[in-house]
C-alpha cells in the first residue's frame, strides 16, 4: 500500500489528547481526498477519527486559504493581524510563535514572509538600524527573510554600506546558538545559518555592484570573505550539476563571488583593485579537488570582467586557470563553463582551438555561437573556409546556419563587414558539398540586412 501501515486508533487518540499530533499522518489525512477508496481502506477508520478532531478533509479544502495549497503552505497569522501590531509585538510574534497542533497546515517560512510584507509597508522604520532589527529577530529563518527584504527593496530607502557591513559581519560570525523554532524537527537544519549567511552575502553583492564606497569597515568583511572562499564545507559533495553551476549553491563558490564583486567595485570607484583580494585570487589558483575546478569556472565565466579589472594578473595565470596537471579533464570542464556561462574572449578561443572545437562537438551550449562570432571579428584561425570544412566534418552546416540566422536576425546593428562574412558563409556552406539538409538557414528569414536579391538567390540555392 503507497500510504503505508496505518497507526492505531489508541495512537491516535492518545496524541490528540496531548496535543503532539505527528505531522506525517496529518499529511496523509489532508491529501487523502485525492486516492481511491482501496489504497485508503486500511486507514479508513485512522482517517475517520482524525476527522474529529480536524474537520472533513476535501479536495477544496486542499485548495482553500485553509488547506495545504499547491507548492506552499499559509502563514498561521494574517498579514492584517501582524500589521495591527507595533514594531515591538511583531518582533516578540516571530521569537515566541510557535507551531501548535492547529497550525499544522502552516510555515514558519510563510509566516517570515508576511512579517517581511508588514515591514514593506512601512521601510523607515523597518530600515532605520537593521542591525538592530537583525538581533531581534534572533532565528536565522527570520534574518534570512528580512536580509532578502532589504536586498530586494535596496533603492526605496537610504542607506549607507558601512551599516550594511556591520550586519553582514554579524551574521558570518553567527553570534548566538539557535533553538529549534517549532520544538520538533521539522526546521532543525545541521547549519540554520547558511540561507543567512548566504543572503547577507549577496546584499553587499549588490551594495558593491551600485559603485557604493565600501573602504570603510570592510577589511574583516573581506577577510571572512577570502577564509570562506577557499574552505569547503567538511561534508560537501559535488553534484552533477556544472562547476559554475555548482558555485552557486556553497559557502565557497558564494564568497568568491562576493570577492569578485567586491574587485569590481574597487576598480570602478579606485582605479585599481586592493592587493589582498589579488593574492587571494592567486592562492585560490593553488587549491585542487573540486574546489579548483570550480574556482577556475568562476573566473572563466567572467573573463572579460577579470581582463578589465585585473588585467596583468589574468594575462599572467591565463594559463594555469585552463591547466591543472593532477586532471587531464579538468580544462575541458573549465573551457565549457567559458562557452556556455561566459562572453567571446579571443585569447581563449585562439589558444585553446582544439577544446573549444571539442565543446562545439559535444553540443555544449553557447559554443557554436562563439566559433561563428570568432568568425565574424575575423580572429586567427576562424576563417570561413577553416570554420565551414570543420563544420561539416561534425555535421553541423545547418544548426551553424540556424544560430548564424538568429544572430544576425537579432543584430539589426551589425556593419557591412560582417554582413560580407556572414553571405560569404552562406555562399560557402551551399558549395561545400555536404550531405546535410541546410534547413537551419531558413532563420535567416528574419536578417533584414542582406539585400532581397541577394536573399532569393540564396534562398533559391539553398532549397535546390
Amino acid at each position: 500500500n503507497i500510504y503505508g501501515s496505518p497507526p492505531t486508533i489508541a495512537e491516535i487518540a492518545v496524541a490528540i489528547e496531548a496535543e503532539k499530533f505527528p505531522h506525517q499522518y496529518l499529511y496523509k489525512f489532508s491529501w487523502s481526498p485525492l486516492f481511491p477508496a482501496e489504497v485508503l481502506a486500511s486507514w479508513r477508520q485512522v482517517l475517520d477519527v482524525i476527522e474529529i478532531r480536524f474537520g472533513v478533509a476535501s479536495k477544496e479544502r486542499i485548495l482553500s486559504e485553509q488547506g495545504i495549497k499547491v507548492g506552499s503552505v499559509g502563514s498561521p497569522i494574517s498579514i492584517d493581524a501582524l500589521a495591527s501590531k507595533s514594531k515591538e509585538e511583531l518582533l516578540r510574534t516571530a521569537i515566541e510563535w510557535r507551531a501548535s497542533i492547529s497550525d499544522w497546515p502552516s510555515s514558519v517560512y510563510s509566516l517570515a514572509q508576511a512579517i517581511m510584507e508588514v515591514m514593506k509597508g512601512d521601510l523607515s522604520v523597518w530600515t532605520e538600524d537593521p542591525v538592530v532589527i537583525v538581533t531581534e529577530l534572533v532565528h536565522p529563518i527570520y534574518i534570512y527573510e528580512y536580509i532578502q527584504m532589504l536586498t530586494e527593496q535596496l533603492d526605496s530607502f537610504p542607506w549607507e554600506p558601512k551599516t550594511f557591513i556591520k550586519l553582514a559581519d554579524l551574521v558570518l560570525d553567527e553570534p548566538w546558538a539557535v533553538k529549534n523554532i517549532e520544538g520538533s524537527e521539522r526546521f532543525d537544519y545541521k547549519d540554520p545559518w547558511k540561507m543567512a549567511r548566504s543572503a547577507a552575502i549577496q546584499l553587499i553583492v549588490k551594495v558593491a555592484g551600485k559603485d557604493a564606497d565600501l573602504s570603510e569597515g570592510l577589511d574583516d568583511f573581506i577577510a571572512q570573505l577570502i577564509r570562506r572562499s577557499t574552505t569547503l564545507e567538511s561534508e560537501y559533495l559535488p553534484s552533477k550539476a556544472d562547476p559554475y553551476e555548482r558555485t552557486l549553491s556553497h559557502d565557497s563558490g558564494i564568497a568568491l563571488q562576493a570577492l569578485i564583486a567586491v574587485a569590481a567595485n574597487d576598480f570602478r570607484t579606485k582605479g585599481s583593485v586592493r592587493p589582498t583580494i589579488i593574492e587571494n585570487f592567486t592562492i585560490m589558483l593553488d587549491l585542487s579537488g573540486p574546489i579548483a575546478e570550480e574556482i577556475r569556472s568562476l573566473i572563466a565565466a567572467q573573463l572579460p570582467l577579470f581582463n578589465a579589472i585585473a588585467h596583468d594578473w589574468l594575462e599572467d595565470k591565463f594559463v594555469v586557470i585552463f591547466t591543472n596537471e593532477n586532471d587531464g579533464g579538468l580544462s575541458q570542464s573549465v573551457i565549457d563553463v567559458a562557452m556556455k556561462w561566459g562572453s567571446v574572449y579571443e585569447r581563449l578561443l585562439r589558444e585553446r582551438k582544439a577544446q573549444v572545437w571539442d565543446a562545439v562537438k559535444r553540443e555544449v551550449p553557447n559554443s557554436l555561437s562563439k566559433v561563428l562570432i570568432a568568425m565574424l571579428r575575423k580572429l586567427d584561425g576562424y576563417s570561413v573556409t577553416w570554420v565551414i570544412d570543420r563544420l561539416k566534418m561534425l555535421n553541423k552546416l545547418s544548426s551553424a546556419g540556424e544560430t548564424l540566422g538568429r544572430l544576425i536576425s537579432n543584430s539589426p546593428d551589425l556593419d557591412a563587414e560582417m554582413l560580407t562574412i556572414t553571405a560569404d558563409f552562406w555562399r560557402k556552406a551551399l558549395a561545400s558539398g555536404t550531405n546535410e539538409s541546410l534547413t537551419g538557414f531558413g532563420w535567416f528569414a528574419g536578417a533584414k540586412q542582406l539585400p532581397d536579391a541577394e536573399l532569393a538567390e540564396f534562398w533559391r540555392a539553398t532549397l535546390s
